[in-house]
């Protein structure tokens, strides 16, 4: 069956809709993902679902704009709205698998610079510097793994609904990935100045402990001399 002008806005509606999520998430956070890894990661499973979902949304306008050369709709054994809502459907899931693969990037890079600051300085200097170092640096970083781990393991799921609220919580565990190293960059100077006032006194310390054995020895020697 041919589609109606009312099918065709609703079909028209929806692709609006996708595009504008395209626009607006997925292509920023894939360019994102690319430009936020020094180690150039880019995510080809991110490319590959954007590819996919670009087919069914070709499938969709051939059926709207009587262009089937392929006869889809026929061997689909479906009338032309459902088709078309079917393939726009399926746009909608890999535009968001999309999003996932690219998240999954920026969260190991977030993961390894994180970890990477941390190994920088030492724990006196984080605790000298962020007494609160627990709070603020420590268990939000866990949390913020572990959050991204969920949402990893749950993240192929059926329906648009859960589709959209899986992307909002995959979005929300990489947003705490990134507030905790833009804590830990806010305290870096600071830390970077605790160290370089610490480094003078241990020298300090080493030389007076170097000078004391000296004087030990020279008296010695010159009791036995």
């Amino acid at each position: 069956m041919s589609l109606t002008q009312p099918d065709k806005d609703k079909l028209h509606a929806d692709y609006l809709k996708l595009i504008e999520f395209y626009h607006k998430k997925v292509k920023e956070i894939v360019v994102a993902s690319e430009r936020g890894d020094p180690k150039q990661r880019i995510s080809i499973p991110a490319v590959i679902e954007i590819r996919s979902a670009f087919d069914h949304v070709a499938s969709t306008h051939a059926v709207m704009y009587d262009c089937d050369i392929n006869n889809s709709l026929a061997e689909s054994g479906l009338s032309s709205y459902d088709y078309c809502s079917k393939n726009l459907d399926k746009a909608h899931g890999h535009l968001y698998r999309a999003a996932y693969d690219a998240y999954d990037v920026i969260a190991i890079s977030l993961q390894e610079e994180i970890e990477k600051l941390i190994n920088s300085i030492s724990r006196e200097a984080l605790f000298a510097v962020v007494p609160d170092a627990v709070n603020k640096i420590y268990n939000p970083y866990h949390e913020a793994r572990k959050l991204v781990t969920k949402e990893k393991i749950y993240k192929d799921v059926t329906s648009r609904a859960e589709e959209e609220k899986q992307f909002i919580q995959y979005e929300k565990a990489t947003n705490h990935l990134l507030d905790v190293e833009k804590t830990i960059r806010k305290y870096m100077p600071a830390l970077i100045e605790y160290n370089k006032e610490k480094n003078p006194w241990q020298k300090l310390a080493i030389v007076g402990f170097i000078a004391t054995i000296l004087s030990t020895i020279i008296a010695i020697w010159a009791l036995y001399k």
